[in-house]
């Protein structure tokens, strides 16, 4: 109950904002004329496989090793579709699993899965206006307990604002039906310069990107992740909680007609693991990381 009248009060502010920009019918012709950062930032790749290890690190639980995290991250697009009326929609599958070395006191490791559709709903305005839905409906579980109780639908809703050439405004929230925290903030301002860079200050991820990513890109950045909530299945602990910050440098490049690598390094900060039925919680020290990246381009 709580989620829907956290989505519904969200759903109304935007509208209400809407209607506060006189929210008119979308005219096709200026689309091009003067395109919006966030809504018609063009698609770059249609694939990626994103490998990463964070060293690791003490915390406070008791007779456990030093904790390692393992990341593998897939994804693919399924579909991409726009029309002339201003909207467009958008689906993809996701799997990504988080591996924890030495988790409970245990030599062996425990993996946390994200397995996902997200889908994505954009649609423009007159006077540079636009709204964007989303949903990523499917599994949050540790990956020994994957089953009908890790079912989940996270969704969101965001309200656009272009200015003008390279410069744009977003607001919005991110919502997490039964988990622990409900709502997410969703804010930012973004600029752009032709192919040169792109800055975005926001929340959750603030990112500066120098280049073109489709051909030679460096960026910097940092991001806070503090809803992932994972069913534990038969573990009386329930479920389990990750949170984290990361500050973040890396490039990425063509590396082929249609292949993109990248490499990205950084530091983890404020790490907190969480399980909901006894109210532990676990503090995690910083620790630094890297990762790969794999790509497919368009040409």
């Amino acid at each position: 109950m709580t989620a829907r009248c956290s989505l519904f009060a969200v759903l109304s502010l935007l509208a209400a904002v809407a209607a506060t920009r006189g929210a008119t019918v979308y005219d096709p012709t200026q689309r091009w004329q003067d395109p919006c950062p966030v809504l018609d930032a063009p698609h770059l790749s249609y694939w990626g496989v994103n490998l990463g290890y964070v060293l690791p690190a003490d915390h406070d639980a008791t007779a456990w090793d030093e904790l390692g995290f393992v990341e593998t991250e897939l994804w693919g697009m399924l579909l991409y579709w726009e029309n002339d009326s201003g909207s467009d929609i958008e689906m993809r599958l996701h799997w990504d699993t988080l591996t924890l070395q030495n988790f409970d006191g245990s030599s062996s490791s425990y993996s946390l899965t994200m397995a996902r559709a997200f889908f994505q709903y954009s649609q423009r305005f007159g006077g540079g206006f636009g709204l964007r839905l989303d949903a990523s409906p499917g599994l949050y579980a540790a990956i020994e307990e994957l089953g009908s109780d890790g079912f989940f639908v996270p969704c969101g809703v965001t309200a656009v604002q272009n200015f003008g050439p390279g410069f744009a405004c977003h607001a919005g929230a991110s919502v997490y039906p039964d988990f622990d925290r409900t709502v997410d903030p969703r804010v930012g301002l973004l600029w752009k310069g032709e192919d040169t860079w792109r800055f975005e200050l926001a929340y959750p991820e603030t990112r500066l990107t120098l280049g073109s990513p489709d051909r030679f890109a460096f960026y910097a950045g940092a991001r806070a992740r503090l809803w992932p909530e994972f069913s534990m299945g038969d573990d009386p602990r329930e479920r389990i909680r990750y949170e984290e910050a990361r500050a973040f440098v890396g490039i990425q490049w063509r590396a082929g007609q249609t292949i993109g690598l990248s490499l990205q390094a950084g530091q983890t900060l404020a790490r907190k693991l969480a399980f909901e039925a006894n109210d532990e919680e676990i503090d995690v020290d910083d620790a630094p990381f890297v990762r790969f990246g794999l790509v497919g381009l368009f040409e």
